[in-house]
Formats: structure tokens, C-alpha cells, sequence
């Protein structure tokens, strides 16, 4: 699951730099905060392991979250000028 939610977060974040393809990016965002969530409440039981690359992953999703919505944001507040 960490690896995972590491995974789908760098690739979030890679299509949201992208500026036709950002607003796809929001589905592998969330999917990391998600993946990111559960790896860190079972890192919390039996073993730690994957913890740091749970939050790494959460991070990563709730950045490329903000950047989907600033980039939707951005022509809107462009043209209202």
C-alpha cells in the first residue's frame, strides 16, 4: 500500500505539471492520499514498516491535489481580469 500511494502521488504530480492533462491528475491524487492513509494506519499495528512512504505518498497526493486545483483555478482567475 505505501509503495503504492508513492507511486500514484509522483505520478499525480507529474500530470499536474502537465497543463492540458492536470485536471486528469486529480484520480491518481486521491488515490495516493487514500492508499496513503490505510498504509499508514497498518504501519501503526503489527510493524512500522512503509510508514514514512505512507506519509511520503499522502504528501505527494495532497500536492498534486493543490496543484489540479490551482491549475483549474488559474485560467478562471486569468480571464476575469
Amino acid at each position: 500500500m505505501a509503495i503504492t500511494s508513492l507511486v500514484l502521488g509522483i505520478v499525480g504530480v507529474l500530470l499536474a505539471a502537465i497543463p492540458f492533462i492536470n485536471l486528469i491528475a486529480y484520480i491518481p491524487c486521491m488515490l495516493a492520499i487514500v492508499f496513503g492513509i490505510i498504509a499508514i494506519v497498518v504501519a501503526n499495528g503489527i510493524k512500522r514498516r512503509g510508514r514514512p512512504l505512507g506519509i511520503a505518498g499522502t504528501a505527494l497526493g495532497l500536492v498534486g491535489c493543490a496543484a489540479v486545483i490551482v491549475g483549474a483555478l488559474k485560467p478562471v482567475v486569468h480571464n476575469s481580469r
